[in-house]
């Protein structure tokens, strides 16, 4: 919200440049979908394998599955959708001119 927030000038002067709310919402869910992404690729495997590690030292051992963490990756991503897809249509939706007229 926050960082929406702070791009409400740079929004304004895409609209007023011509963009479409269709244009705007996929600026925003790359900039906040790439990072998640990156961070899920990078830390699924690593957690697994450190995780078959450590639950391989006790009695009764237990396999991880891919299963739970793309379920948890899919709740992630589902969260970031919903938030982004709010708040790019609050942003989208304001009239350019409120957000350009102190500059």
């Amino acid at each position: 919200a926050l960082t929406i927030r702070n791009k409400f000038k740079e929004i304004g002067i895409r609209k007023v440049l011509g963009a479409t709310s269709t244009s705007i919402f996929q600026l925003l869910y790359k900039l906040f979908m790439s990072p998640i992404l990156v961070a899920f690729v990078i830390s699924v495997p690593l957690t697994i394998y450190v995780m078959n590690l450590w639950l391989g030292n006790f009695a009764y051992q237990i396999s991880i599955s891919f299963f739970h963490f793309l379920m948890a990756g899919l709740a992630i991503i589902f969260v970031t959708l919903v938030v982004v897809s709010y708040q790019s249509m609050k942003a989208a939706s304001t009239n350019p001119v409120d957000t350009l007229r102190y500059e």
